[in-house]
């Protein structure tokens, strides 16, 4: 795993884990616009394929 891959798993864990707090909802539903959810989705099934490949 690359450096670039380690820093999008820490990215997507971090959202993972405000999520599941009500307060921080409202937040960070104001960095989510639909640019950086689309790059989010793209670099997620980026990382999937890497990781069916390396199986």
């Amino acid at each position: 795993m690359n450096d670039d891959q380690r820093d999008f798993l820490d990215t997507i864990t971090n959202y993972n884990i405000e999520a599941r707090y009500p307060d921080d909802k409202e937040e960070l539903s104001r960095t989510l616009t639909c640019d950086f959810c689309r790059q989010m989705i793209d670099e997620t099934k980026q990382l999937q394929q890497w990781i069916k490949d390396k199986l």
